[in-house]
């Protein structure tokens, strides 16, 4: 399980737990990050999904289920309206972060895609692969832009 701490006390705020039917990890959780204005964390974990929860209440917003092997980043846009993921299933995926729509399948490398993060603006998509390429991607219509 997940929690949230208060810096200054030290002292645990909350664990991140299942609501409304979402279950809580199956995995072990490998990574969490902060939405840029505090209000959610992003989970993810061996289980093969990332999930949103609330910092204000605890609970699971929103599950990410899609890829058919083990995560290896997961992160919200600068924005906070988008979610990219990264997989062992040679993929990367750009998802709503409210809802948890699947926007964008991101495929092409030939080995595990071990890290994808946004652009500044939000607007592209960059992943690095095991394949030995990094990928840019546009972040609205899912192409691939350039191979490096």
């Amino acid at each position: 399980k997940a929690k949230l701490w208060d810096l200054a006390s030290g002292r645990c705020i909350t664990v991140l737990r299942e609501f409304k039917g979402m279950d809580s990890h199956d995995g072990g959780i490998y990574s969490a990050a902060f939405s840029s204005d505090g209000s959610r964390i992003l989970t993810m974990s061996n289980d093969t999904s990332a999930k949103v929860w609330s910092t204000h209440t605890g609970k699971c917003i929103v599950s990410l289920v899609g890829h058919s092997r083990l995560l290896h980043a997961a992160m919200f846009s600068p924005d906070n309206e988008h979610i990219v993921t990264s997989s062992s299933d040679h993929t990367a995926k750009i998802w709503k972060a409210l809802s948890g729509d699947l926007v964008h399948t991101l495929e092409g490398h030939r080995n595990h895609v071990r890290s994808a993060t946004f652009s500044a603006d939000g607007s592209l998509v960059v992943t690095a692969s095991a394949d030995c390429t990094a990928r840019l991607w546009s972040g609205e219509t899912g192409q691939c832009i350039r191979i490096f």
